[in-house]
């Protein structure tokens, strides 16, 4: 497949003012969404928007399984989805590797990089006014105050301004208040980011049983911050992707045991071949100068022997 780059050979391209809102529009006056799907301009509208937070001042970075949580996706639909976006030339991508994420930008199609931006509608007579009636202050209180109560958002005031309501990403939702669960499609980013590591056995399916288990993993505020860190711990652990005397890897089924995070996160997983093998050095070490001191003890000065 071959990956467009931006038109400066790879260099992020300069950006307009107002580009992203300017970009969204572009996506429905070409009608993109019969081309790459209704997913990829969602997918094209969230990355320009991200490029819009960062100024245009570089691409954008994510790893799959976050872009694919992001964009409601599984990571399978966001990766057919991203190759539709490229070979209709609308995303500048560059592959990321282990540990190491994804770069994006949007692109703009030859195709359509002359066209207005004038509005795509039907409505000339302009019935309706251009500027609605000002919300009475009372109003403005109750929306603030059902921001605020929204979950999961801030809401930022500074003085003398309105209410900005911010939303905030989760990308692993927290349990439901009252002893709800946690949804499939929770377990199914665990699952695919399982599957990322290489050298583990994968998880070819999501049973009942590990979903049950997976949900009660979650359930605990600690196992849903920490996981993350655990999969990085056990992807640079020769011994869980084989490299112990045994042969063995880590499955799934291990991973979600109830103390399997706990020992993987107090090292006991970690490269044990690497410091035993550094400890034998040391021992090794501190026995040979103390050999040497010892004799260093016992030597008597030389005598001679009279006749």
């Amino acid at each position: 497949m071959t990956v467009p780059r931006s038109p400066a050979d790879g260099k992020y391209p300069n950006r307009p003012p107002f580009f992203a809102n300017k970009f969204v529009r572009m996506l429905l006056k070409t009608c993109a969404a019969q081309e790459i799907g209704p997913d990829g301009v969602t997918m094209l509208t969230f990355i320009v928007h991200t490029e819009d937070a960062a100024h245009y001042r570089r691409p954008v970075a994510f790893f799959n399984e976050q872009l694919a949580a992001i964009c409601g996706m599984s990571v399978a639909s966001m990766k057919r989805t991203r190759e539709k976006c490229i070979n209709g030339r609308w995303m500048g991508y560059v592959p990321g590797a282990k540990r190491r994420a994804a770069k994006y930008w949007v692109l703009v199609p030859d195709f359509a990089a002359g066209l207005d931006d004038h509005p795509t509608d039907d409505d000339e007579a302009g019935d309706i006014p251009a500027q609605a009636e000002p919300l009475s202050e009372p109003a403005e209180e109750i929306v603030a105050q059902k921001m605020a109560q929204s979950e999961p958002a801030t809401v930022q005031k500074a003085a003398g301004k309105r209410a900005t309501y911010i939303p905030e990403p989760v990308f692993i939702p927290k349990p439901l208040k009252g002893g709800g669960e946690v949804s499939a499609a929770d377990c199914k980013i665990v699952v695919d980011s399982w599957n990322a590591v290489e050298g583990v056995t994968a998880c070819r399916k999501l049973t009942d049983d590990r979903v049950r288990k997976l949900r009660t993993r979650l359930a605990d505020s600690d196992w849903r911050d920490n996981w993350r860190e655990a999969l990085d711990r056990v992807s640079r652990s020769p011994f869980c992707i084989g490299g112990g005397d045994r042969g063995w890897r880590a499955d799934f089924d291990w991973f979600i045991r109830p103390d399997t995070l706990t020992k993987i996160l107090e090292g006991r997983f970690d490269d044990l071949r690497s410091s035993n093998i550094a400890a034998h050095r040391g021992l090794m070490a501190h026995a040979t100068k103390h050999a040497d001191s010892l004799d260093d003890e016992l030597s008597l000065p030389h005598q001679k022997v009279k006749p």
